[in-house]
């Protein structure tokens, strides 16, 4: 998904065509049947923290 398409709260995979949930990591459409991993990002100045959001 490094290279998916992000359009408002969902990211498309550029190679399947699938799009998932920004928020939740819900699979939106097909082919994708199981949700992503979530993490959780901040970003201080030029410090990005990326964590487990355990949702």
């Amino acid at each position: 998904l490094s290279e998916g398409e992000v359009s408002g709260e969902k990211i498309e995979c550029w190679l399947h065509g699938a799009e998932f949930d920004l928020r939740t990591g819900a699979a939106l459409t097909p082919p994708a049947t199981e949700a992503l991993e979530v993490f959780e990002v901040k970003r201080d100045g030029d410090t990005v923290t990326i964590s487990k959001s355990g949702r």
